[in-house]
């Protein structure tokens, strides 16, 4: 296994023969968000354990789930059922007292970030309106972001990635 579109992850074995998971981030900042919320909802029992981390390479050692299976796209509403578990059991966890971003400061660079990668996407597979629908109704969506943000009654901590390929059934 190798792959992942900002990271780069490597099925490994580790020196006592445990399956495990490198994750190469793009950088340093967010392999620290990453480990640290993993840290965070540690004890939810629905989120991939982090062995170790190493900061100055921006590398993260995962538990690797073996055999993941991954959820059926012809099942949707069991996929919703599962998603909606595991947003539950993270959303109870307290949010640390360490910073982390709110979601109105990092709309900004996300919504940055989907531009660039439907840029990449659309030269990349030579189709120059793909993601266009998505793309015209970020305005909308940043409107609702902050009518959401401003009706919250507590913070919680967001998974930034939330997409069926890191969702997996047998961790709930």
């Amino acid at each position: 296994m190798s792959g992942g579109f900002r990271s780069e992850v490597f099925d490994c074995v580790s020196t006592d023969g445990r399956r495990v998971v490198v994750k190469l981030a793009p950088n340093r900042d967010l392999a620290e968000t990453e480990a640290l919320a993993l840290k965070t909802w540690a004890n939810t029992g629905v989120t991939i354990r982090l062995v170790d981390v190493d900061l100055d390479n921006a590398a993260l050692l995962l538990e690797r789930l073996y055999p993941a299976t991954p959820l059926s796209s012809s099942d949707e509403p069991a996929a919703i059922v599962v998603a909606a578990d595991i947003l539950k059991a993270l959303r109870v966890v307290p949010v640390p007292n360490l910073q982390f971003q709110t979601l109105e400061d990092a709309y900004v660079h996300l919504e940055r970030r989907a531009k660039e990668d439907a840029r990449y996407e659309q030269e990349y597979r030579g189709e120059p309106s793909r993601g266009r629908p998505a793309l015209d109704l970020l305005p909308a969506a940043h409107e609702l972001l902050v009518r959401l943000c401003d009706s919250a009654g507590k913070n919680v901590l967001l998974h930034g990635d939330f997409i069926a390929k890191k969702v997996d059934p047998l961790n709930i």
